[in-house]
């Protein structure tokens, strides 16, 4: 068995009819497999083999459209992990990379599999989390991949320490589109790190203001560093 591109033409006979049928084909089986490795270059993340925010993104669209078609509530669990750029700064970038796959295969393993786990792009993740009613449940699924993360990873012949803070935000309450919802569980994230890390904190709309004062600072901070604007008493 093999894809082939096929073609069909019909061939008159002396009284105008079909006499017969030509048929052509050729094999696309190299051009089929290109296809597939394109499509996962495209949707999924190479490092960790998990999604990737393009495909991410248009999932959240999907899921969002079939919660406000069933009226259910769907929830965004924004994951950073804690300390991860001091172990890639000092052991190396391909030890990152290990660390950050074996992260990768402990969110896997706590989250269900009708949930979506992605790698948005450095150290970031998000788990799309499907028909939990209850706050609670989402909760919980939180505490097991903390409580995951306490465990020492080991990388090469190191034995090193991380951990995870994470920010959840809920449709309909916290955002009816992708971006907001994502934004808002990323606000969430970060509150979770500023009380400690290793925790988790479900999304309030001052979370949202305080982070934007935040970026608003640090925009005119940078600004006063290149122009000289800072005055040492």
């Amino acid at each position: 068995l093999f894809p082939k591109w096929l073609s069909l033409s019909a061939v008159p006979d002396d009284r105008g009819g079909v006499g017969h049928y030509v048929a052509t084909f050729s094999d696309i089986t190299r051009l089929k497999h290109a296809e597939e490795r394109w499509q996962h270059l495209a949707f999924y993340d190479s490092l960790t083999l998990l999604p990737n925010r393009v495909l991410f993104k248009d999932r959240l669209q999907q899921d969002i459209v079939r919660a406000r078609t069933e009226q259910a509530s769907l929830d965004l669990m924004f994951i950073d992990l804690d300390d991860f750029k001091i172990v890639n700064d000092s052991l190396g970038h391909d030890a990152g990379d290990d660390l950050l796959c074996q992260a990768a295969r402990r969110i896997e393993d706590c989250v269900r599999d009708t949930d979506s786990i992605a790698r948005l792009g450095g150290d970031e993740f998000t788990v799309i989390v499907h028909g939990c009613t209850d706050e609670l449940d989402v909760m919980e699924v939180c505490d097991e991949i903390i409580q995951a993360f306490t465990l020492p990873f080991t990388v090469g012949t190191q034995s090193v320490q991380i951990g995870a803070s994470i920010g959840i935000a809920r449709y309909p309450a916290d955002g009816d589109d992708p971006d907001t919802l994502t934004k808002n569980a990323d606000a969430a994230m970060y509150a979770a790190k500023s009380a400690g890390r290793g925790r988790y904190a479900v999304y309030r709309a001052d979370m949202g203001e305080r982070a934007e004062r935040r970026l608003k600072l640090e925009l005119a901070m940078r600004g006063a560093l290149r122009n000289d604007e800072f005055v040492l008493h």
